[in-house]
């Protein structure tokens, strides 16, 4: 058993225990939990991401030292966490899939955690509920529709036929040249079959939210940690935040769209080539920034981020991976795969665009008449 710990901002501990905890060393890791860790601690994040095994000493362990303090138990491996739901009861432990999502619990009351999440979720509407309203005033004046319920009834049919999500078909709309006859909006267009995708079902290769969520699955397990996020572009230089794995709502909701250049992932949409931070604590891109102080505290160490180029050298959106440990940097051998993927889904993403949504688009124009 190998371990070691590292302070975090108000009162946090991360304790990383490494290898295996088994009869023979489960006294030693009780002896360090009680004999190691200042007194001054808050909350004690016990990181079992790189154990191999838990035996059920360990586990008693973790119990009786949830029970004289604040301690979160973080299991991301699937034998780990099942492990722990075979020898403790409901309630005993409080486990986390991330270190972040567990750094976040301990800053937080369940209470305010919900009205937080509430909050968010308004703000994020709010962002969309412009760009939603101008394509529904648009439909309007196009189609001469007297009701706008009628309009926005058009549209969330088209959306949900479709797979998608109502405020990426309202800005398609906004951004597409006007019809070009009143029979068919693309006349003349060639509907091409999908590009094929090595990292998704075949029968699920048509669902655009599917096809995300699983690249981003397969991109955090290819790179070894637990949280991650996936970018579109929106605008020249912009993106928005379309999926994400193990980070708190504040993160989502300050990272929802991105514009400037003071984070890794604008800074690789204007190179159009990786970026990887070993340090966020040092890194020259996010040291002073308000973007760097929430990196930092929601307990990301390091990251990289990888766009998502089509051939023909366009960005068309960013993946992005966040670990709670300094120094992580993608392998060669890792940075292969997640450039064939990346490429694969790019190809995939602008065959969507040119098919997909079009045909949403065709959808509104043929039941709008």
């Amino acid at each position: 058993m190998d371990i070691s710990d590292e302070p975090y901002p108000d009162g946090i501990v991360v304790l990383r225990v490494r290898d295996a905890i088994d009869a023979s060393n489960s006294d030693q890791f009780a002896d360090y939990l009680n004999t190691k860790i200042p007194e001054d601690v808050i909350h004690i994040v016990v990181d079992l991401g790189e154990l191999t095994l838990l035996s059920t000493s360990g586990v008693r362990v973790l119990i009786e030292q949830t029970k004289l303090r604040s301690l979160l138990t973080v299991a991301p491996a699937p034998h780990i966490r099942k492990i722990l739901d075979l020898t403790s009861s409901p309630g005993e432990l409080a486990v986390y899939d991330s270190v972040v999502g567990a750094i976040a619990a301990c800053r937080t009351t369940p209470e305010i955690a919900e009205l937080r999440q509430e909050i968010y979720g308004l703000r994020a509407a709010l962002r969309t509920r412009p760009m939603i309203a101008r394509a529904l005033g648009l439909l309007q004046g196009r189609y001469q529709m007297s009701d706008v319920d009628k309009a926005f009834v058009l549209l969330r049919e088209s959306a949900q036929r479709h797979n998608l999500k109502l405020h990426t078909l309202a800005g398609a709309l906004l951004a597409a040249p006007p019809p070009r006859s009143v029979e068919e909006w693309f006349p003349g267009r060639v509907r091409r079959p999908a590009p094929p995708l090595s990292f998704q079902p075949f029968d699920k290769q048509h669902n655009r939210t599917a096809v995300l969520a699983t690249f981003l699955e397969k991109t955090i397990d290819l790179m070894d940690t637990t949280t991650g996020d996936l970018q579109l572009l929106d605008g020249p230089n912009a993106l928005r935040l379309e999926q994400h794995r193990g980070l708190p709502p504040e993160f989502i909701d300050f990272f929802a769209v991105v514009s400037d250049s003071s984070t890794p992932c604008a800074l690789a949409l204007q190179l159009k080539s990786r970026v990887v931070v070993p340090d966020v604590a040092t890194d020259p891109t996010l040291v002073g920034t308000s973007s760097g102080k929430m990196v930092l505290d929601v307990g990301i160490r390091s990251l990289q981020s990888t766009p998502l180029l089509t051939p023909d050298g366009r960005c068309v959106g960013m993946v992005s991976t966040h670990d709670s440990r300094t120094g992580r940097t993608p392998t060669e051998k890792q940075t292969l795969q997640l450039d064939r993927d990346a490429k694969e889904l790019a190809i995939w993403l602008d065959w969507h665009q040119r098919t997909i949504v079009l045909d949403a688009l065709e959808y509104i124009h043929q039941h709008a008449k």
